[in-house]
């Protein structure tokens, strides 16, 4: 009986410790893939770098220094996914946008940064803050937004821009009416000084 005892016993140890060898080599394993893994999430890069300065060139309206952030042949989708603009052009709209705004900034808070690298390889920097400017007419505006920017070789080659346009299309309409009615005054004053003389 003794032997039987001890044949078992010996039997359950050698089992457990193939279990347990096996257990510490799943364990390697799995370590050893995950140390191999290339990191593929940044809250910090060159990249994130580029897009801060590009919003600081926005800010001061250094569109010479924004512009060099770009790739000359890179494609510009703002708030949509079909039409793509140059950087010229898109300073272009912002020139012609901005015009109707006494100040514009991106708040310093709530600003987030973050860099992915893809499965193919390519550079994403996404961030998200909120636009706030205050028109000619006095009317403060705070627009949140997404931008999504693809870098390569240090120049962004694809750029995703989403906000609300509606306030920004109210606030507009609302600047081009007291235009329109300031002009309609001013003609009507001047038609009159003409046809009293």
């Amino acid at each position: 009986m003794l032997t039987i005892f001890l044949y078992i016993r010996k039997t359950n140890f050698l089992l457990k410790t193939k279990i347990m060898k096996k257990l510490l080599l799943v364990t390697f394993c799995v370590l050893f893939i995950t140390a191999c893994q290339k990191q593929r999430y940044f809250t910090s890069s060159p990249e994130i770098d580029i897009a801060k300065k590009s919003i600081e060139a926005y800010e001061n309206g250094d569109w010479e220094q924004w512009v060099s952030k770009y790739a000359e042949d890179a494609k510009i989708y703002h708030n949509n996914w079909d039409k793509s603009k140059s950087s010229a052009d898109a300073v272009a709209g912002h020139k012609s946008m901005l015009s109707n705004f006494s100040s514009y900034q991106y708040l310093d808070d709530p600003i987030f940064f973050e860099m992915i690298i893809n499965d193919d390889g390519e550079k994403w920097v996404y961030y998200w803050a909120v636009w706030e400017g205050i028109s000619i007419d006095g009317k403060e505006l705070k627009i949140p937004l997404h931008m999504a920017s693809n870098y390569k070789d240090g120049k962004v080659v694809a750029e995703y821009g989403f906000w609300d346009t509606n306030n920004l299309m109210i606030t507009m309409d609302e600047i081009d009416e007291s235009i329109n009615e300031s002009e309609l005054e001013s003609f009507n004053e001047n038609e009159l000084e003409s046809f009293n003389e």
